[in-house]
């Protein structure tokens, strides 16, 4: 193509391959200005040569680095799900149709894209897949151990740990019932079932230490049923959640929404999409089934009451899937949540307060009053219920549990930082001597929780009445 063609070049195509790329581009008119295809190792040096332009591409393998590649470029990639693109696609189907039709795709103004993932979340999704193709893997082999047990009229109860325990003592019992050879195919089986038991043991650990370091995962495990592979998933598929612009999105994309078949103004629902992630949704669903067995635990929940009552009106599938909705909705919520916190300085002032995170943040921001009110923070502590109850007459003092006066949603948040907090601390020790240390080692955990949340709540009014920044009363000292 001529050069002064590409100069109003406006979108490209690329239709990625796995060792050549095909490249269709159009100009402001809609022309046609660019068609060419391109060997993977030639990528870079073809695009210097382009305008800086928008760039679609379909989400396939490869196609984040390719993105990333571009946007250093100077280029504005899109990277566009199959789904959107096929409805532009003309003609049979060939590379250089997927590419025109990309094309087309990228510059339409209300078409989702996919976002970018980072090195980060690539190896956090490729941890998923391995450990889920090693699941699989273990899966195939007790169900091929049933199977050859089966055969010989040996039948074993459905649970993993019956078979497990059950079956060495099956092989020496048994033993003149089998042939030599289905003897030992069986014993074959079980040894790759020990090495795949290790191998998901050492990548599910591998998985935990990525929660714990990563901050988006340990804000989202502070939601019930939410745990490290969860948090971790989600934060390798969607990121910060910026996609979306509302938990209900995300529940859609995960395909947790009925789908419709809707005309002449009737609206018709049936069974859900499960569209968007399987793995992702198959996860949300296990915290839902999880969170269903145990309904002691259900009024400590923020949705609770929500949930005992839809219990009593919907089938138990239907309501693990609600269920399931609900969660990521409140999963997307925290994470927005946190995007909001960074953009106000008094959050942000908060965050550096240990235990406090975007939640704790924002609520007090929002419900706490002005910290003017409060000479001091005893009384803000006070203010919020987290000081013992008082019964003292005729000169003798007696004190109760804690008041639970004032703001309750402050207090709650403060008492679960608390709580976290407490529970890091075999993984993260705290300072020998510290006031938190000496507390753990003569005050019932429960108890050690409240108190410190009453000293975070004066913690707070320190920070917000002086407004500086937390600073770690060790580390001041230590200086």
């Amino acid at each position: 193509m001529a050069k002064n063609d590409l100069d109003e070049l406006m979108s490209v195509g690329v239709d990625i391959g796995k060792d050549v790329f095909h490249l269709v581009g159009f100009d402001p008119d809609g022309q046609l200005v660019l068609r060419k295809k391109i060997k993977r190792l030639a990528l870079v040096t073809t695009f210097e040569q382009m305008p800086r332009c928008v760039v679609g591409m379909e989400a396939c393998l490869s196609a984040h680095f390719v993105s990333r590649t571009l946007r250093g470029l100077g280029f504005e990639p899109r990277i566009i799900p199959a789904i959107y693109v096929k409805p532009f696609n003309k003609g049979q189907k060939n590379d250089y149709n997927d590419a025109e039709a990309i094309a087309e795709a990228a510059l339409r103004p209300n078409l989702k894209t996919v976002s970018e993932k980072t090195q980060e979340q690539l190896d956090l999704q490729a941890l998923h897949r391995v450990r889920s193709r090693l699941v699989s893997r273990r899966t195939a082999a007790m169900n091929q151990i049933r199977a050859f047990l089966i055969e010989q009229d040996i039948t074993v109860r459905r649970s993993v740990a019956a078979l497990r325990n059950s079956l060495e003592a099956i092989l020496d019992n048994r033993r003149g019932e089998m042939s030599l050879c289905m003897r030992r195919l069986i014993l074959g089986l079980q040894q790759d079932w020990v090495w795949l038991d290790k191998r998901i043991e050492m990548t599910t650990s591998e998985i935990k230490e990525n929660s714990e370091i990563e901050p988006g995962c340990q804000r989202l495990m502070t939601i019930p049923g939410i745990g490290p592979l969860i948090s971790t998933a989600m934060v390798a598929a969607i990121g910060k959640g910026e996609a979306y612009d509302r938990g209900r999105d995300f529940a859609a994309w995960l395909g947790l929404v009925p789908r419709q078949y809707s005309t002449g103004g009737r609206t018709n629902l049936g069974s859900i999409t499960k569209r968007g992630s399987r793995y992702l949704r198959m996860l949300f669903m296990q915290a839902a089934q999880v969170i269903m067995m145990r309904p002691n635990n259900w009024p400590k929940f923020s949705f609770g009451a929500w949930l005992e009552a839809a219990s009593t009106r919907m089938p138990h599938n239907k309501l693990g899937v609600a269920l399931a909705n609900k969660l990521t909705r409140i999963d997307t919520k925290t994470t927005k949540l946190r995007k909001l916190s960074q953009q106000s300085e008094i959050s942000r002032r908060l965050q550096t307060i240990p235990g406090v995170g975007p939640l704790t943040a924002m609520a007090v921001e929002a419900c706490a009053p002005s910290m003017d009110i409060f000479r001091c923070g005893r009384d803000f502590a006070a203010w919020l219920g987290l000081v013992p109850k008082q019964h003292s007459s005729g000169g003798k003092e007696r004190l109760g549990k804690v008041s639970k006066e004032g703001q309750v949603d402050i207090r709650r948040l403060l008492i679960i930082g608390a709580m976290t907090r407490i529970a890091w601390v075999g993984r993260k020790p705290v300072q020998d001597g510290s006031w938190l240390d000496r507390m753990l080692k003569r005050k019932p955990k429960m108890l050690v929780a409240i108190a410190l949340a009453n000293k975070m709540a004066r913690t707070i009014w320190a920070v917000l009445t002086k407004q500086e920044d937390y600073r770690d009363p060790a580390k001041t000292v230590a200086a």
